[in-house]
């Protein structure tokens, strides 16, 4: 996976929402629900105008007690939400997030919400490429190891192909 794009590729598209006059109990209720970390805010239009998250509704529960679980979304909300495009690169999106202090990015693609990333997200991405790299290598040095041993005992090393690529005939 190189690109955000790809991610949303792989995990969906699907974007929880919440209005703006929701109480923070039914937008802790969503999350709770869906299993997720961060809701994106409309406003009476359907217009993305923000973001509400765990941290949020944990600080207004700390900062004023559970009277801020009665109050709307729109006083706890994130209203400058940090995006990335699709075609931004796994490593600009852990970047943004790590500079930002954030585990979440909504995702816009021709000004329109796209998805929403996660941190987790990004670290299965990094997690499956090096998966990949590893297996290229070792695939890589198990061939150059195999051809080598062939080679000692005067054989000239040659490739099957319809026997697949971890196979050589002498």
């Amino acid at each position: 996976m190189k690109t955000v794009e790809d991610i949303l590729d792989s995990k969906g598209r699907d974007v929880v929402m919440g209005a703006e006059d929701a109480t923070i109990a039914e937008a802790a209720a969503l999350l709770l629900e869906n299993r997720i970390g961060v809701l994106v805010v409309t406003e009476t239009h359907g217009n993305v105008s923000g973001i509400i998250s765990e941290r949020d509704i944990v600080s207004g529960l700390v900062e004023v007690g559970d009277k801020s679980l009665h109050m709307p979304v729109a006083l706890s909300m994130t209203r400058q939400v940090i995006t990335c495009s699709a075609e931004c690169s796994v490593e600009n999106a852990m970047k943004m997030m790590s500079t930002h202090k954030i585990r979440h990015l909504p995702v816009v693609a021709d000004g329109k919400l796209a998805g929403v990333i996660s941190i987790i997200d990004l670290v299965r991405a990094f997690l499956h490429r090096a998966e990949k790299e590893i297996e290229n290598a070792v695939e890589k040095d198990f061939k150059n190891h195999l051809v080598a041993i062939v080679s000692a005992y005067g054989m000239e090393p040659k490739a099957a192909p319809k026997l697949g690529a971890h196979t050589i005939i002498c």
